[in-house]
């Protein structure tokens, strides 16, 4: 900052100098670096974090349990059942669930079962 005497007004003036406006301009772009690679790190976590859950309710099997779209019996990975057919019961593997709105009435609701072993304890202790 450089000060200036002002003779006709009687005051001291004050500008700021070139080295103060590039000191700002520097901060900015650092910050504008920092939160681009902020936002990189969080994809990554979050693709990470995707693939482990994926990966970990792959190896969950539903046995008994066929996928009423593509037929496979024994359903790994997430199942989903749907909330208003209980009488006949109607299953999505994890495949499928994309295409409920294609093939099963919209105005029903699916609910994700991870474990069908914990869904069925669930429902014997009356939840």
């Amino acid at each position: 900052m450089s000060f200036n005497w002002n003779g006709s007004s009687n005051k001291l003036l004050t500008t700021q100098s070139n080295l103060t406006n590039s000191f700002s301009s520097n901060n900015d772009n650092k910050i504008k670096e920092m939160e681009t690679k902020l936002n990189l790190l969080e994809k990554q976590l979050n693709s990470l974090s995707n693939e482990i859950s994926n990966r970990k309710n792959a190896e969950v099997v539903h046995y008994n349990v066929t996928c009423n779209n593509c037929g496979k019996q024994n359903i790994s990975g997430v199942r989903y059942m749907c909330g208003n057919c209980t009488n006949y019961g109607y299953n999505l593997c994890h495949h499928c669930i994309k295409y409920a709105d294609d093939i099963h009435p919209t105005n029903h609701f699916f609910i994700r079962i991870p474990n069908t072993n914990l869904w069925n304890q669930m429902n014997k202790s009356g939840f």
